[in-house]
């Protein structure tokens, strides 16, 4: 099994939107939250200054965390239904 790595540069084109003024901030935004929700793989970081990114284990986080937020949204929608 190989890994589906992409450059930080490539991850930033494919998944921050273009209009996005601070994409580098943005980029490590995105990193803290896969980190935070235990995605220690994501973002490998071999060298000081070079960053690659499992974008098969990117693209698991983000179906990850639609669910965590439909779920979230679903209980909240149930909870207000009940007052």
């Amino acid at each position: 099994m190989s890994l589906e790595l992409i450059t930080q540069d490539e991850f930033i084109k494919k998944y921050i939107p273009a209009k996005t003024k601070e994409k580098k901030q943005a980029f490590i935004r995105k990193q803290k939250d896969c980190l935070d929700m235990g995605y220690t793989d994501v973002f490998i970081k071999p060298y000081h200054n070079q960053i690659f990114v499992n974008e098969r284990r990117y693209q698991d986080f983000l179906i990850e965390k639609s669910q965590r937020n439909f779920e979230e949204r679903k209980a909240a929608a149930l909870t207000a239904a009940k007052f």
